[in-house]
């Protein structure tokens, strides 16, 4: 499993879950954010050729409910280990789990196209990319994987 920033979580190089975030402001800060989750469970067919469902990978039919409730299970153990304090290890699990980092990869930026390796995400969730030698940082739809 990976996961491909900003927002896929990838099997086998497809994907098979996608999480789309809304934040509302307040001001200068965040005052609520919306998490939609989409997961391929039981899905047979695709409208596009990179997507599969779990059920494609092992073979067998879930029951949805079951799903969703190890589903919020794990999303709570995540949600009390930020409480906790443990932002370092969640960050460092999701940099291990980071799609394509520290490799080298074929990028486009506007109309451009460079080699580069992903070296994490700054604080603002950007994409940090290093481009012979020098840092760039790009954001959601500024860059994309070739």
């Amino acid at each position: 499993m990976a996961i491909k920033w900003p927002n896929d979580i990838l099997v086998r190089d497809r994907k098979v879950c996608g999480i789309l975030i809304e934040n509302h402001l307040n001001s200068e800060s965040i005052g609520c954010s919306i998490v939609g989750i989409g997961l391929n469970i039981n899905q047979q067919s695709f409208a596009v050729p990179n997507a599969e469902s779990i059920g494609m990978i092992t073979g067998k039919e879930y029951q949805l409910r079951s799903e969703f409730e190890v589903l919020l299970y794990e999303l709570e153990v995540c949600y009390l280990d930020l409480k906790k304090g443990k932002q370092a290890e969640l960050e460092n699990k999701y940099l291990d789990l980071l799609y394509r980092k520290d490799e080298i990869h074929l990028f486009t930026a506007r109309d451009e196209i460079f080699e580069g390796i992903i070296c994490g995400v700054n604080e603002e969730g950007k994409l940090r990319i290093n481009v012979g030698g020098i840092e760039r940082v790009f954001g959601a739809k500024e860059v994309a994987f070739l």
